[in-house]
């Protein structure tokens, strides 16, 4: 969903032709409403018990899914995009965007932490794992989208999801254990995604099908220590 990428990463890729044409074919058909909301919820959730909460999103492209929370959030956006922040600066208000491959310590400590279609395209998806883990709040959560390449439909994804910012086309177990050494998983279900004829984009969830879905939808805590 968002343009993220590593220290190696020439940047200049993410620029308009990659949200419509070279890395989408159409980024505001995929982006579509009912997705979002579902994204929002997931952050809402995250911060239910807090009065301000914070939250980052990695990979904020062009900030429409913060733009999109209450506005009692705390929001700050992350993405190395300059075309897409230039975007959102001029169209989403009330939220702090900052350019950067990696989000910096400097930005303080979150209640929620979100990485939508990020994890795949950094050069060490433990690395930034680890990084987000630390700008996390002890009862914070982390909620990831990853497209995944095994399952039954491991050849469709294989065919059709053939982006370049993509750069790691793993399995959902690997993933899940990568994850898993950073946070505590809560919950993880698939979602079936495609852009279909007409323009209609299809967003299911699923629990009973995950280990067949595309893609996976992660929620996480903190690892406490261990002996903390």
């Amino acid at each position: 969903m968002q343009a993220v990428a590593s220290d190696t990463t020439d940047y200049a890729h993410f620029d308009e032709a990659y949200f419509y044409g070279s890395g989408y074919r159409d980024y505001d058909r995929e982006s579509p409403p009912h997705k979002l909301e579902f994204y929002s919820r997931a952050i809402e959730r995250a911060g239910r018990n807090v009065d301000r909460p914070r939250v980052l999103d990695v990979g904020c492209a062009f900030g429409r899914l913060l733009a999109g929370l209450p506005a009692y959030f705390n929001r700050v956006g992350v993405d190395v995009s300059s075309y897409a922040l230039e975007e959102a600066r001029r169209f989403v208000t009330d939220v702090h965007f900052v350019q950067a491959p990696l989000p910096p310590p400097t930005l303080g400590f979150f209640d929620a932490i979100s990485a939508f279609d990020v994890l795949e395209a950094v050069d060490d998806p433990r690395a930034m794992l680890a990084r987000l883990a630390n700008l996390l709040e002890p009862d914070g959560e982390f909620i990831a989208v990853i497209p995944v390449y095994d399952g039954g439909l491991a050849w469709a994804q294989r065919l059709l999801n053939v982006r370049a910012a993509r750069r790691h086309r793993l399995g959902r177990d690997r993933w899940l254990a990568d994850i898993a050494e950073s946070f505590e998983i809560v919950e993880w279900k698939g979602i079936f995604r495609f852009l279909a004829p007409g323009n209609a984009y299809i967003h299911f969830v699923t629990r009973s099908l995950r280990a067949h879905a595309p893609a996976i939808f992660v929620r996480a805590r903190k690892r406490t220590p261990a002996g903390a």
